[in-house]
């Protein structure tokens, strides 16, 4: 609860400096957030041979970036 909290937090600080797009629903993003590593362990489990891992992070960073921008 307080990692979902500090990540909606983020996210409209951001949208009142004007750095994401303000029709970024926070609460969204804080979920997708939080998804990723529970979505990458299930992705692991069921596909250990075929998961691409390169850059992971990052790959999955800026797609939350894309996703925020105005």
């Amino acid at each position: 609860s307080e990692q979902k909290q500090f990540i909606i937090k983020l996210v409209k600080d951001g949208i009142s400096e004007g750095v994401w797009d303000k029709s970024v629903n926070a609460e969204d993003v804080a979920i997708i957030y939080m998804g990723i590593p529970i979505i990458f362990n299930i992705e692991l489990v069921l596909n250990k041979t075929g998961l691409n891992v390169d850059n992971f992070c990052k790959r999955m960073y800026t797609l939350i970036l894309k996703a925020l921008k105005k």
